[in-house]
């Protein structure tokens, strides 16, 4: 009996101590497998519980704005946006640190122009993740609004000509023009003229032709926005199929004051052919035209014609004025075969008033020499009118020996840049010589013509777009400095400026001048 109860006990407790090693198994089992249910692990223990990186980032720039999304990540009770002005973002090299509950985030009261880069990061009671792919974008304003009431009609006063206009849009710090001969243009489907304000004079235009238009609006901003364009508009140029001359000014294109074409090419652009005298036209671009020519022939009537017609009398004496069916022209030569020595000349009108961005400046440059070998030309008197509307005439004696003569340099080049504080150059708003864009004068290019007092000029016409200090450069093109030069004339280095006025002279080639625009 003893040994039966003895053993039964001993039974017991070995039972318990069986009991206890199962229960404590079954427990570290159940433990197990929650861990790996919470870890989403299928194929055995986690060595470690991490948070999931955000995909699907992506990020939309607007005016002073950007917005930034993401897809959800399971288990996130938060995200992190980490952001930056340079590309090495991260959540170790930052400016600013956003927390979101949710996608999409708008980062407000940016500076537009400047660019954003972002990472985003998901925040979990296990920790936050690894950092996104980068992203980037840069908020812009909106573009102006397309002008309104735009107009186009043949230039008054002149021919092969069509000025178009439009009123000032706000935010608008220059326009584009886009035009052709067929209508439906858009700026996909039109010959593009930048840089321009209104009203823009588009010259140089093969007569009885109609040409269409649409303007659009373009900003300041470093990558400038550009508007949808303007209504369509129209307008036929008057004027002959084949114009003459640099800028054709319908009759006011008559040479009063001799001339060296020192490359021996025309202001059109031609080689010069046959010498003066007689007064022809030999590819010079001046009157009288192939019209003039024919005219004067049927009357049976010498060169130069003047019309009886159209003349002023003052004091006794009878003037013929510029821009009159009168045509008369000044001696001229060939200047290629040797070194042409220049004074430049910038215009007066530079420096004797002030310059204000409402207004459109005209810039003018002149080259002179000495009239060695005393060429003629007509005398000039101011006939009546002041400023723009100032008319000059000649009393079409001849023999009128000038004591300087002009000089026709088409490697000529004009360059207009705004300075800092410092001086220094930050915009060029405009950069062309004669030869690249033969006869077209405006923004889309620089061109020579024949002003009111009968003189040859380098002229254009300048809106600044800001206020400030710029400088004007005024350059003669040399194959070394661009190869075009030496491609587009047979000789594009043969004058020299040995001095200036109303500017200062570089070097042999370069003159300058600094104004102040209000």
């Amino acid at each position: 009996m003893f040994y039966k109860s003895h053993y039964r006990r001993w039974e017991r407790q070995r039972s318990n101590v069986r009991f206890e090693r199962g229960f404590k198994w079954v427990i570290l089992c159940v433990l197990l497998s929650m861990l790996i249910t919470a870890c989403g692990s299928s194929g055995g223990l986690p060595l470690l519980i991490t948070t999931d990186t955000p995909e699907g980032v992506g990020i939309v720039a607007s005016d002073g704005m950007t917005t930034i999304t993401w897809s959800s990540v399971t288990g996130a009770t938060s995200y992190n946006v980490y952001w930056s002005n340079t590309p090495d973002v991260s959540p170790a090299a930052y400016v600013g640190k956003l927390v979101e509950d949710t996608s999409p985030y708008d980062h407000t009261n940016l500076t537009n122009g400047v660019t954003y880069y972002y990472v985003v990061t998901a925040v979990s009671p296990y920790g936050e993740s690894a950092a996104s792919l980068m992203v980037g974008a840069t908020p812009k304003a909106p573009p102006p609004s397309a002008p309104q009431f735009v107009s186009a009609q043949p230039t008054p006063d002149t021919t092969n000509s069509i000025t178009i206009a439009w009123p000032d849009v706000l935010g608008a710090a220059s326009y584009n023009i886009y035009w052709d001969t067929v209508p439906g243009v858009t700026k996909d489907a039109g010959t593009r003229i930048q840089f321009v304000q209104a009203p823009y004079e588009h010259t140089g235009l093969p007569g009885r032709t109609t040409y269409y238009y649409v303007v659009t609006a373009v900003d300041a901003q470093p990558q400038p926005a550009e508007s949808d364009e303007s209504a369509e508009v129209s307008a036929t140029a008057r004027g002959p199929i084949n114009p003459v001359g640099g800028h054709d000014e319908g009759f006011g294109n008559n040479l009063s004051v001799p001339v060296i074409f020192a490359n021996g090419h025309g202001v059109t652009g031609l080689v010069l052919s046959g010498t003066p005298p007689p007064h022809l036209d030999h590819n010079t671009g001046l009157r009288p035209t192939a019209a003039d020519i024919t005219r004067l022939d049927d009357l049976n009537e010498p060169f130069p014609y003047f019309d009886p017609a159209e003349t002023v009398s003052i004091g006794g004496a009878v003037y013929y004025p510029q821009g009159t069916t009168s045509t008369w022209q000044a001696d001229w030569a060939d200047g290629s075969g040797a070194v042409q020595n220049v004074i430049a000349h910038w215009g007066d009108n530079l420096v004797s008033a002030p310059l204000r961005t409402t207004q459109m400046i005209r810039v003018e440059t002149v080259l002179t020499q000495v009239n060695a070998n005393n060429m003629e030309g007509f005398a000039m008197t101011s006939l009546y009118g002041s400023m723009r509307s100032e008319v000059f005439g000649t009393d079409g004696i001849t023999g009128h020996v000038y004591t300087e003569r002009m000089v026709f340099a088409p490697n000529a080049r004009l360059k207009i840049e705004l300075l800092d504080a410092q001086g220094n150059p930050v915009v060029t708003t405009f950069d062309k010589a004669i030869y690249e864009s033969f006869g077209v004068e405006g923004p889309g290019g620089y061109a020579s013509e024949i002003n009111g007092k009968g003189s040859l000029v380098y002229g254009y016409n300048w809106k600044a777009t800001a206020a400030g200090s710029w400088r004007l450069t005024f350059s003669l093109d040399t194959p070394a400095d661009h190869p075009d030069c030496a491609i587009a004339l047979t000789v594009c280095d043969n004058t020299v400026i040995d001095n200036a006025t109303n500017g200062t002279r570089i070097d042999d080639h370069t003159i300058e001048i600094e104004v102040m625009v209000q």
